[in-house]
């Protein structure tokens, strides 16, 4: 079966001579150069090939499913016909010279060049899309051209089914935290104005960068079920997703959530002396720390920290004896956070 992949000389030649190098030893093999990267040479070839590559001394890093990309609950596979959605949540005829949202497939994952090289065509690069796509928004005529380009593999628009998250799928009634994402953000008062007409509660606004530059805007909202193909289908929202409010799950967030903690220095009001009427002072609880190792590991009674020291009911080395401290220091810390006494 034929695979892409990138293959790299071992040793550091320079750029030059270990593109050249690369480019010869496939060719000897048989193996088809489809592009130079900038960290590798771009194949296509058998496991067969690539384990000969290897054995004259390349690294070959396997590219599986270059033709596969992940969006939403959708799969597309761009060697054949792109997956059927619900004609409510396609882009209309009417819409497709103006749809501003874009996908864009590339023969491997995307890279600093190949995103400034299509920026400089006049489209603006948002975000990754699975692991060789990318988001992208500007006139369709000109998010076509792209398709000149060496490294673009297929380009599709960014259909409104494309948007909704799994999450949002068959809900009915009133969704309490509909998060909205919104690109560019100097688009979202035309989706506030939709809102509107749909009586919908804004509960707040935020704004978010994009991994590659550009600005979402976010709106959490109040929404009728009903009403989320309709705000699908708007040009330029990125994304329609269920977002609960986050529920307190430990001790000091519910503590925070009831306005007993307010990061001063002063004791928690009242929660010490709760915790003792319900008889909650640690004693005789012991807790298993397994990580990096802890300060002076089996030592730590004798010579260990002292926020530890004394602390320790027992210790297991799974190093055979390697490691007789903790080098990495996250383990204690984590010990100290666990069952420290704050001595220090």
């Amino acid at each position: 079966m034929t695979t892409k992949a990138v293959m790299t000389r071992r040793g550091g030649a320079p750029l030059e001579v270990a593109a050249a190098m690369e480019a010869s030893e496939a060719g000897d093999l048989g193996i088809a150069v489809e592009s130079r990267l900038p960290y590798g040479t771009l194949i296509s070839g058998s496991d067969s090939q690539y384990s000969e590559l290897e054995s004259r001394g390349f690294r070959v890093k396997v590219l599986p499913d270059t033709n596969v990309m992940e969006i939403g609950t959708y799969q597309i596979d761009t060697e054949s016909e792109p997956p059927k959605v619900p004609a409510r949540l396609d882009v209309a005829k009417t819409q497709e010279a103006s749809w501003p949202h874009h996908l864009v497939q590339l023969t491997a994952p995307p890279n600093e060049e190949w995103v400034r090289t299509m920026e400089e065509q006049g489209v603006d690069v948002v975000e990754p899309i699975s692991s060789y796509g990318l988001f992208v928004a500007g006139d369709a005529e000109r998010v076509q051209a792209l398709q000149n380009l060496p490294f673009v593999e297929w380009i599709g628009p960014f259909k409104p089914a494309y948007r909704v998250a799994k999450n949002v799928e068959g809900l009915k009634g009133l969704i309490q935290y509909l998060s909205i994402g919104v690109y560019p953000s100097s688009a979202v008062e035309n989706v506030k104005a939709a809102l509107a007409n749909l009586q919908a509660t804004i509960v707040r606004e935020e704004r978010m960068a994009a991994p590659y530059g550009g600005e979402f805007a976010v709106l959490i909202t109040e929404v009728d079920a009903k009403h989320t193909t309709t705000l699908a289908s708007l040009p330029n929202v990125r994304w329609l997703e269920s977002q609960p409010p986050m529920e307190p799950v430990g001790e000091r967030e519910t503590q925070i959530v009831a306005e007993n903690l307010d990061g001063t220095a002063s004791p928690v009001t009242g929660y010490q002396a709760w915790l003792a009427g319900v008889s909650l002072s640690g004693t005789g609880v012991t807790v298993a720390i397994c990580d990096t190792g802890i300060d002076s590991n089996a030592s730590n009674n004798v010579n260990g920290h002292t926020d530890l020291r004394g602390r320790q009911a027992a210790f297991v080395d799974y190093t055979a004896g390697a490691a007789l401290t903790d080098t990495n220091g996250h383990g204690t810390n984590v010990a100290g956070i666990a069952v420290g006494n704050a001595a220090t």
